[in-house]
Order: structure tokens, then sequence, then C-alpha cells
């Protein structure tokens, strides 16, 4: 399936929500912003999200920016996907997300594997998070990434830009 609209998943406080694919779901994303953004409408009080993305294929173009974007919650897990194509940024960008986990997926012929930094977010409605700020302060914190496949991305597999939090990669395959 092409499609060209990021879809966009705001899951409220204390929830649970998945996207998940069928065996052999492709999705082909020709826009130009992110694949999957994952954002929050209550910054102020990140709650439990408890999101699964798993089990497809995302494939992205140079024209778009990163496959999976998350953004300040918790409990989100990234498993068994494969992400490809967007060259002109990340397969998955952890932009001051905690307690997550990537796992058992394929990130290639991306600029990076998995970029991991902090973001501010804005302290009233609508809130807007940036890595540039101003705002709260949200680090990367406990982001288990394993059991992956990183390669043949433009610049690197994997990087995590200080300050982050807490967090382990380990049993992933990571090469240029």
């Amino acid at each position: 399936y092409t499609y060209s609209t990021t879809i966009t998943i705001a899951p409220p406080a204390y929830a649970t929500y998945r996207l998940i694919g069928e065996k052999g779901t492709v999705l082909k994303y020709s826009g130009s912003g992110d694949g999957i953004f994952v954002t929050t409408d209550h910054v102020a009080q990140v709650g439990v999200a408890n999101l699964q993305i798993s089990g497809f294929q995302l494939l992205g173009t140079s024209a778009g920016v990163d496959g999976i974007r998350i953004q300040p919650t918790n409990g989100v897990t990234v498993d068994q996907m494969l992400i490809s194509g967007f060259s002109a940024g990340s397969g998955i960008w952890l932009e001051g997300p905690n307690s997550m986990s990537i796992q058992n997926s394929i990130l290639i012929n991306n600029q990076y594997g998995i970029m991991a930094e902090p973001t501010f977010c804005s302290r009233a409605s609508p809130y807007a998070c940036s890595p540039t700020g101003p705002g709260i302060e949200y680090d990367p914190n406990a982001v288990h990434i394993h059991d992956n496949y990183i390669a043949a991305n433009g610049k690197w597999g994997i990087v995590l830009q200080a300050p982050s939090g807490h967090g382990i990669a380990r049993g992933n395959v990571v090469a240029s």
C-alpha cells in the first residue's frame, strides 16, 4: 500500500494501541515527512502508552524524513519490522521516549538506522516538541535495542546523542 500522509499516533495515557501488519504487509511512504509519527497530546503528564508497532515493512524514499519518529511517551515496542529507504533521515528517530524497545528488526538503506536524542516540549497546549527547545527536556531513557540487523545506512547504524538516559544495546549486527 502506498501512502503520502504521515500516520500520526497520539495515544492517550494509560491506553494500549497496536499497529500490526499481517505477514507480507508492505507500506510504502511517498510523502515528505515521517512515515509514522508517535506524539503525545499530554506532554505535561506523560503516561504509559503501551504502543506496539510490528510485523510489516515500512519503505520510504529520499523525500521522506524518518520511518518512525517517537516523541516523549512511555512503553513503545517496535518489533519484527523492516525499515528501509529513508535516506534523508532515520529508520527510527527516538526524540525523548522512555521505556521502549526496538527488537528483531532490520534497518537498512536509511541515513541513520536509529537516532536517539533529547527533545524539548512546550508546557501548554497545543504541545509541540523540538530538539532545539525551548521547553521541558525529555531524554531517551530505558531504551533497549536488541537482536536487530542494522546495516548499509548512509552515515551511522546507531547514534545516541548526549545526554541520553539508561538503556542497553545488545545482540545487534551493525555494519556500515
